[in-house]
């Protein structure tokens, strides 16, 4: 009997001693941090004694072999049975080098106490919303619930959370899970009130909130009517979608295969019956109210409509109207506002509007559109292209998870049908179908390349509609003419790779393939954003024909003009000759320099207009143009030079030729223009000029209204003054060191951040529209603001100041005189505006290149790192 006794003490004995063989050595234990690990990124492996967390997953030791000394070689595997192996050499006593299997050697590699961006957390700091309900499906099915603050039940199984760590810079949390013998590791990526963004083992498990009415999960879902396959009803956790609006549930009762929905809506109610099939859970019949049954099908990809559709796109005359959008955004981790984009034909530039989300992730929206136009839905997280229509109410869903989207709404086909199509294989494939730019490319070869492409668009886009035979006719014109634009938008777009000094042309059969596309544009023209630009560059190429890269407005020519129009002076048709002679050469001189050619060239060029010029010379010594030019010219040059720049925008508006509405948009454009650049109302000779030039009482009403804005903002007063610094005393500074000194004095100990900028430059002014939250963040620190603007006629610079509210105890605004501002630049070698230059706290230039306000978070950064600096 002892001797059995003594054998089993042997035996568990044996068995200790292996058991402790199968563990970690502690001097290989602990959080170990790669030495060459990106900030962000995965840090390196945690060994515990019996597990080693490597790479989002966690391995079980088998077996632990020490070949020599400060070497382990560790036989892993994971809950998935995969086989691995560690191994580790010891190169100090926080330092180890190894190799993991199907990774590359990690020569070296730090123990910390906690890794980088990495801490230590407990249960209580995991976020409030997690300790919800989860499901994981939507049937229903319990897919992650806490039991108790350290207990959580996740795939069917409890579990106690051994170990929280916080990934400080992603806000994430790791949990190291137990139950009885098996372990696990769960990361917390993202929780919302409507998602659970969960990972475990390398693979996502996203979640949603449990209903708080279970038996909702027996209709959950989209549904639609099988006759049409138009979207009718959708069912989730918290409310219904019906009828092109969001309602309540007053009750939901079920019974077998049969429920009964209550809906409200403020103090409209609908009582549905649903009867359930046996079968299938994607089939069942409805009743409204005491209505006839009608079966639905709740489909996870949405068929084909199956009804032609011969409507045409709403055009409103381009009169303003208005869009609805009622939006339903499905297992949201981001609540930032909601974005729709529209490209505005008359300010060139897309609009955008915003719209907040709540908790459920709905959301509401109108705004104004000028007719029928493609929009850009919530481009950064939904990524949809669609189609606006006048008037219109529509509904938006947008599941996340299954990245599925659905319209409804009485213009909700077109919409529908353009989501299924970016979906398809067709569409995808036409994304290989591009052109790279070349600018050393011949322009036919280019032509040639390009239509090749068009061509296999087409046939590519043919092959889809035989797939789909009935799609609407929207949809068909639509997508044609897409591609037919977009053609001709670039083949123009390559007027900016012609040698435009030498006044290099396209050849014929080019042009008169743009000549064809522009035959074939069709209405409404807000339609096709690729239209606006199509017009834009065909007079924008007509023009640099004609004027080179620069023209040049010379005051005696444009005086001696006003003179003739007003009455006061009466030119012969020599001394007109002359005008336009001294015009012309003045316009080529500056084009010849800004080629560098050489005195002798610019000399022989000009050499034609020298006996022409002679003939107004009388004329410019006439003491009538002398004493205009000297007295009521200064007053009279910017309207003249606005009235100009219109009638020769025409111009070449009438050589393309445009006429009608098209014709009226694009003179919108030109008036939108002058006034974005200036900044300030039209002269009155402008309005009454445009009254002559557009027919469309829309279009005219539009350009009014934004005249009416400006002459709003001529006349606010500017907040806080104090920002706008006097420059009188500067004047005599010749010493551009000197007068950085001066600039900058009054503000030492404070960080100062530079913008060199100009109002008649469009980065410069795009960049101002992201100050404010920049501003906002440091108004209570000691960063200064400045602002130096160069070239800028100080109406226009106070209301750009106005507009973009750039005022306060930390912005200081100098526009200098010429010759100072010239001086400043030369020292800080500015050769292109916007020039962002951060200074730190003693007045040194540390940064030529700053970020520019758009990149808000990395500015912040800097200008708080210079802060700290002692």
């Amino acid at each position: 009997m002892k001797r059995k006794y003594g054998f089993l003490l042997c035996i568990w004995a044996i068995c200790l001693c292996i058991k402790a063989q199968n563990k970690i050595p502690d001097e290989f234990c602990g959080h170990w941090q790669n030495h060459d690990v990106s900030s962000g990124n995965w840090n390196g492996p945690v060994i515990y004694p019996e597990m080693v967390n490597f790479f989002y997953q966690l391995y079980y030791v088998d077996e632990v072999n020490v070949p020599e000394k400060g070497k382990i070689t560790i036989s892993l595997h994971n809950n998935k049975r995969e086989i691995k192996q560690l191994e580790i050499k010891q190169l100090a006593t926080d330092t180890i080098s190894y190799t993991f299997t199907g990774w590359d050697p990690v020569e070296q590699s730090v123990r910390k106490t906690n890794q980088n961006n990495m801490e230590k957390a407990e249960c209580r700091d995991l976020p409030p919303l997690l300790f919800n309900k989860w499901v994981s499906d939507d049937k229903g099915t319990i897919g992650c619930v806490f039991t108790s603050p350290d207990k959580l039940h996740y795939e069917q199984r409890d579990w106690q959370i051994k170990e929280i760590r916080r990934d400080i810079k992603k806000n994430e949390f790791e949990l190291l899970l137990k139950s009885d013998s098996l372990c696990k590791l769960v990361y917390i990526r993202k929780v919302t009130p409507g998602f659970l963004d969960l990972a475990s083992e390398l693979t996502n498990h996203p979640m949603l909130p449990c209903a708080k009415d279970p038996a909702i999960y027996r209709i959950l879902g989209s549904w639609t009517d099988p006759e049409t396959n138009e979207w009718k009803y959708g069912f989730f956790e918290d409310f219904a979608i019906y009828k092109n609006d969001f309602w309540e549930y007053e009750f939901i009762r079920s019974k077998k295969n049969k429920m009964e929905v209550a809906l409200k809506k403020g103090d409209e109610r609908l009582n549905l019956k649903v009867f359930l099939n046996a079968k299938t859970d994607t089939l069942c019949s409805i009743v409204e109210d005491k209505g006839k049954k009608h079966p639905y099908v709740k489909y996870s990809v949405l068929p084909d409509y199956k009804y032609a559709d011969h409507s045409k796109f709403k055009d409103t005359g381009y009169q303003t109207d208005s869009v609805t959008i009622i939006g339903y955004f499905r297992a949201l981790t981001d609540y930032s506002p909601f974005q729709i984009s529209i490209p505005n034909m008359l300010t060139d530039n897309d609009e955008s509007f915003y719209a907040d989300i709540d908790s459920l992730g709905r959301f509401r929206i109108t705004f104004p559109i000028l007719n029928a136009t493609e929009a850009y839905v919530d481009w950064d997280r939904a990524t949809i292209h669609t189609i606006l229509e006048g008037g219109e109410t529509f509904v938006l869903y947008n599941d996340f998870r299954k990245d599925k989207v659905l319209f409804m709404g009485e213009n909700a086909r077109v919409k529908q049908e353009l989501s299924n199509f970016r979906d398809s294989p067709e569409s995808k494939s036409l994304w290989n179908l591009y052109l790279p730019y070349d600018a050393e490319m011949a322009h036919d070869e280019y032509f040639r390349k390009r239509n090749d492409i068009f061509n296999q668009q087409m046939d590519i886009f043919t092959k889809y509609i035989e797939k789909h035979p009935i799609l609407s006719d929207k949809f068909l014109f639509f997508k044609k003419m897409d591609f037919t634009y977009s053609q001709g938008r670039d083949m123009l777009q390559r007027r900016f790779s012609l040698k435009r000094d030498e006044k290099e042309q396209f050849s014929t059969a080019y042009m008169g393939h743009v000549a064809k596309i522009f035959s074939q544009l069709s209405q409404p023209y807000t339609l096709w954003r690729d239209v606006s630009t199509f017009c834009r560059d065909y007079a924008g190429y007509l023009k640099d024909l004609k004027e080179g890269r620069v023209s040049m407005l010379l005051p005696e020519v444009e005086g001696i003009k006003e003179l003739e129009r007003m009455g006061r002076l009466s030119l012969t048709s020599q001394q007109k000759a002359g005008l336009k002679a001294l015009d012309e050469s003045s316009t080529l001189s500056l084009q010849l320099q800004f080629q560098r050619k050489d005195s002798a060239t610019i000399a022989q060029r000009l050499e034609p207009y020298k006996a022409l010029i002679e003939q107004i010379q009388p004329v410019l010594k006439d003491s009538l143009v002398v004493k205009y030019l000297r007295d009521e010219w200064p007053a009279v040059s910017e309207e003249v030079m606005e009235i100009n720049n219109i009638n020769r925008e025409v111009a070449y508006l009438d050589a393309v030729p445009m006429k009608g509405v098209l014709k009226d948009l694009e003179l919108g454009r030109i008036y939108f223009e002058i006034m974005y650049y200036m900044k300030k109302p039209l002269h009155a000779r402008s309005i009454q000029l445009l009254d002559e030039l557009v027919e469309s009482p829309s279009i005219k009403n539009i350009i009014i209204e934004r005249q009416k804005y400006y002459e709003r903002l001529d006349k606010e007063n500017i907040d806080y003054v104090e920002s706008l610094k006097k420059t009188d005393h500067l004047t005599e500074s010749k010493d551009a060191d000197a007068l950085l000194v001066k600039l900058i004095e009054p503000y030492q100990g404070k960080v100062i951040y530079l913008d060199v900028w100009g109002t008649w430059c469009g980065p410069c002014k795009e960049e101002l529209l992201f100050v404010g939250p920049v501003k906002e963040s440091m108004k209570d620190k000691d960063v200064v603001f400045m602002y130096l603007a160069n070239n800028s006629p100080e109406k226009t610079w106070k209301n750009v100041i106005k507009e973009n509210h750039l005022t306060g105890p930390n912005v200081v605004h100098y526009n200098l005189p010429d010759q100072q501002q010239a001086l400043l630049e030369r020292r800080l070698s500015i050769s292109s505006f916007p020039t962002f230059i951060l200074i730190d706290k003693s007045g040194k230039i540390v940064d030529m290149h700053a970020p520019r306000p758009r990149q808000k978070e990395r500015l912040i950064k800097v200008l708080n790192q210079l802060l700290n600096e002692k």
